[in-house]
């Protein structure tokens, strides 16, 4: 039994963003009595690299859970961003957030909206807000 952490890294303009993915994988580490060192050593090597891809889905259900405030850029409107904790969605990653605030880039106003559905039409990127 061996414990896997995989660490991504992603730097998008000034964010950013690491995440961490954890797996147990089991796997025979002994060699086996008809091959040699070499290739045992190659063999066990090869099963400790594996990397697991992260469902878009999963992470906004974490955020959900953890109940992690976070950011939303919106399609094709740079000067506005959206805040709030979510507090459901859906397939069509339509978001239901609470406490939602509108961020305006240029002044850096906000603007209080309340609880409110976003569709998922209008997002362009949801990451957690640095506290």
């Amino acid at each position: 039994m061996a414990l896997i952490i995989s660490i991504f890294h992603l730097k998008f303009k000034t964010y950013d963003i690491t995440f961490f993915v954890c797996i147990w994988r089991y796997a025979k580490m002994r060699p086996s009595p008809h091959s040699n060192i070499r290739n045992s050593l190659a063999t066990m090597s090869a099963r400790k690299v594996q990397k697991v891809m992260v469902q878009p889905i999963n992470l906004i259900f974490r955020y959900l859970q953890n109940r992690t405030r976070i950011q939303i850029w919106l399609y094709e409107d740079v000067t506005h961003r959206i805040e709030g904790y979510i507090i459901g969605f859906d397939e069509y990653m339509n978001v239901v957030l609470d406490e939602a605030e509108e961020l305006n880039m240029k002044t850096q106003n906000r603007n209080k909206l309340g609880r409110i559905l976003l569709k998922g039409d209008n997002i362009t990127m949801i990451h957690a807000v640095p506290v």
